[in-house]
C-alpha cells in the first residue's frame, strides 16, 4: 500500500510559452527542443526525502507554444529535411503528460543519509501542426512534391508511453535543514520513430545529477528550497545527435499553510553549458569507414 506524499511531491504544471525559442542556434539547441529533466519538478520540499517506506504520486503538465526557424527545423528534419534555404517553417504544439512516480524510501544508510530508489514511466499525448512555405521547387524528405510559393500543413499526434527513468537518491536532515542528491538514468525504450515531428521517448540515453536543499520551520510554515544539476546526454543513433550538457536550477519561496496546502514562488534557469554534437560526428564516422575500407 503506497502512502501519500501529499503537497510535498504533488505538482500542476502549466505551461504557456514559446518552444524553447531561446535555447539558440542549432549547434545549442537540444534534439526535437526537449530535454528529459522535467524543468520545475524539484521546487517545493525539493530536499526533502521523506521517511522510509513506499510513496506513489503523480505530476500532470501540460504545454502549448509555438516556434520557427531552428527549433521548428529541429522538429520536423524526418518529414521536411534539411532543406532550411528553400522553405520557411512554423510549428505549433500541444502536449499533456502524465508522470507517474513510485518511490522507495529504503531503511539502509549510506553515508549516514537514507537511501531511496525510485522509477518513472511518463505517458501522454503530443499533437503538431507544421506549416511549410516553399522559396523554391524541392521535393520533402516524406516524398511530397512542392513549387515556389507553395504552402502546406504537416499534421501527426501520438498517445504513448515515453522513456522509463530510474532514480536513486540519498537524503539527509538536521533540524529544519534538509538535503539530497539524486542521480536520474534515462532508459531510450519508450516510443520513438525518427519519421515522426512528436514523439514521446528520445531515443538517448541521459543521465542527470541533481543536488536540493531545503530549510523548512514547520513552527511558522515558512520553506525556501533550492536545487541545481547537470543533465549529460547519450548520442540519438538514428539522426547522430548528440544533445550538448545541460544545466538546471531551481527554486522556491513558499508559506505552508497545512500539509496540503501552501503558496508562494517557485522559478527555474535552463542553459546548455557545451554545445550539441552532430554533423562533424557523422563526418568522424565517415573518415573512419573509408580508412576501414583501404
Amino acid at each position: 500500500m503506497f502512502e501519500s506524499l501529499n503537497a510535498l511531491f504533488l505538482r500542476l504544471f502549466l505551461g504557456f510559452a514559446v518552444l524553447l525559442g531561446a535555447a539558440g542556434a542549432t549547434a545549442n539547441a537540444a534534439e526535437y527542443a526537449k530535454n528529459i529533466y522535467l524543468l520545475g519538478q524539484k521546487a517545493s520540499m525539493a530536499g526533502f526525502l521523506p521517511p522510509p517506506g513506499k510513496y506513489g504520486t503523480s505530476l500532470k503538465y501540460f504545454y502549448t507554444g509555438d516556434a520557427r526557424g531552428d527549433v521548428a527545423r529541429s522538429r520536423t528534419l524526418g518529414q521536411v529535411g534539411d532543406v532550411s534555404l528553400q522553405v520557411d517553417l512554423d510549428i505549433d504544439v500541444d502536449l499533456f503528460f502524465e508522470v507517474p512516480i513510485l518511490l522507495w524510501t529504503t531503511p539502509h544508510k549510506i553515508l549516514g543519509g537514507n537511501l531511496g530508489l525510485g522509477v518513472i514511466v511518463p505517458i501522454g499525448w503530443q499533437d503538431a501542426s507544421v506549416g511549410v512555405d516553399a522559396l523554391a521547387s524541392l521535393t520533402l524528405a516524406n516524398g511530397t512534391a512542392m513549387t515556389m510559393g507553395e504552402s502546406i500543413k504537416i499534421d501527426d499526434d501520438t498517445f504513448n508511453f515515453g522513456d522509463p527513468q530510474l532514480t536513486a537518491m540519498l537524503g539527509w536532515h538536521q533540524g529544519n535543514f534538509h538535503w539530497n542528491v539524486a542521480g536520474l538514468l534515462n532508459v531510450p525504450i519508450g516510443d520513438y520513430d525518427q519519421k515522426n515531428i512528436v514523439n514521446m521517448g528520445f531515443n538517448r540515453w541521459a543521465f542527470d545529477a541533481t543536488a536540493a536543499g531545503t530549510w523548512f520551520n514547520p513552527q511558522n510554515g515558512h520553506e525556501v528550497t533550492v536545487a541545481g544539476g547537470f543533465t549529460f546526454n547519450g548520442e540519438n543513433d538514428d539522426t547522430n545527435y548528440e544533445t550538448g550538457t545541460e544545466f538546471h536550477l531551481e527554486a522556491a519561496v513558499m508559506q505552508h499553510f497545512s500539509k496540503a496546502f501552501s503558496i508562494g514562488v517557485t522559478g527555474y534557469h535552463y542553459q546548455q553549458v557545451t554545445a550539441a554534437q552532430v554533423l562533424y560526428l557523422a563526418l568522424l564516422r565517415a573518415g573512419f569507414q573509408r580508412w576501414g575500407r583501404t
